[in-house]
């Protein structure tokens, strides 16, 4: 049962993401990819935009709903474990949660990126791709400037898949410092 709250709660999480992200890196509107996004997450989120503003370019309704699912994931995880946490470690395991989620989400783009570069490079005009190089170039830009290429290999997506890996074994650690149950984990 808690793979199934686990699965369809990350799932969820992961589309509201992806839609911060898309809005934060400032795509255009009518991009198809947006377009789909938006379809599934506007129910959700058009209540919570007459609640919280926008805060600059950044979708604080988003954030709210964000930190809103992962809570009751974990509450719901841990009551299915019959252990009741105290509420202000439930909200501080969630904040870590969504950091490492957000971690896990450009270790991904990065890998798809250095994978569809390697393989199929004739793909890089489609809408999708054009979205992982918009997510992930300001991970890569700043080691690429200082790292140059080894006999036309970029080095600088794995390193970048090195150092976001490093960051979720401290956010691991962090949660486990802060006794967060194996079953968030």
């Amino acid at each position: 049962m808690d793979f199934l709250v686990t699965i369809s709660f990350d799932l969820i999480i992961f589309v509201i993401i992806f839609h911060f992200l898309l809005e934060l890196m400032g795509t255009h509107y009518h991009h198809p990819v947006r377009q789909l996004i938006l379809r599934y997450t506007r129910p959700l989120l058009d209540p919570l935009h007459k609640i919280f503003p926008n805060y600059r370019n950044i979708d604080l309704g988003l954030l709210f709903l964000l930190f809103l699912l992962e809570n009751i994931k974990l509450l719901l995880l841990l009551l299915l474990t019959w252990q009741f946490p105290n509420l202000a470690l439930l909200f501080l395991w969630s904040i870590f949660l969504l950091i490492n989620t957000f971690i896990n989400f450009y270790f991904f783009a990065v890998l798809f990126r250095l994978l569809i570069s390697w393989v199929i490079p004739i793909y890089s005009n489609h809408p999708a791709t054009q979205l992982l190089f918009l997510f992930t170039e300001p991970l890569l830009k700043p080691i690429r400037r200082r790292l140059p290429t080894i006999k036309g290999f970029d080095w600088t997506p794995i390193i970048v898949i090195i150092g976001l890996k490093i960051l979720t074994m401290l956010v691991t650690y962090t949660l486990m410092l802060l006794n967060a149950p194996a079953i968030i984990l």
